[in-house]
């Protein structure tokens, strides 16, 4: 009992603790820098280096951070290094999250995106007294580790961590909706995502 009690303490402190073999600092575009997240260390926080900045979900929206702020913000946090798939700049997948900043990206807690930009759906017209065919630019939403997941697929790259992607109807009101690309974590496949499991599931060494 004594040594499966310590098997299991030692599973843990890996989950919570990932380490980076290869990396204080990032290297190129598209590294994924990560950091525990305050008092909690099971949960963690990712971003993407830009080149000079780190662009992340922060709060209820999209910004770029200084490496240093990204290393520091909050308390008792922890710096883990940066990480990705490759060795070459990723100017693809920085791409894919900076054009979903331009669409005014809001923050969601949940393990999911819904992609921004243009988006086709329906809309009754009381005059008419009938629906029609509308477009609208539409924001995304993401939660930090979605978003680098969201990314690194878009970007050519491949997800980091599996999910389910479909299109979802969003109802903007009662008299207007769109189809909508959603993505999202299926417990039935077995899927599972937090910032620390997407960091960890990247190589330990750049290939």
């Amino acid at each position: 009992m004594k040594n499966a009690y310590f098997t299991f303490a030692i599973a843990i402190a890996t989950l919570s603790n990932p380490i980076s073999s290869y990396a204080g600092d990032p290297k190129y575009v598209g590294d994924v820098v990560g950091r525990a997240l305050g008092k909690t260390t099971l949960e963690g926080h990712v971003g993407l280096w830009a080149g000079d900045t780190v662009l992340e979900m922060d709060g209820g929206s999209m910004v770029y951070t200084t490496l240093n702020s990204f290393k520091t913000a909050g308390k008792n946090n922890r710096y883990y290094g940066a990480k990705a798939n490759g060795a070459t700049n990723r100017y693809a997948v920085l791409k894919q999250a900076t054009d979903q900043k331009g669409y005014g990206a809001t923050y969601t807690l949940f393990a999911q995106y819904l992609v921004g930009g243009a988006a086709f759906g329906w809309k009754y017209d009381t005059k008419k007294r009938a629906w029609i065919l509308v477009s609208k630019q539409l924001p995304g939403k993401f939660r930090c580790d979605t978003l680098v997941n969201f990314a690194y697929k878009y970007g050519g790259v491949g997800y980091i961590r599996s999910m389910t992607e479909e299109q979802k109807i969003d109802w903007i009101s009662s008299k207007e909706y769109y189809s909508r690309t959603s993505g999202y974590t299926n417990n039935w496949a077995g899927q599972s995502i937090t910032p620390n499991t997407l960091y960890n599931s990247l190589p330990t060494t750049r290939n």
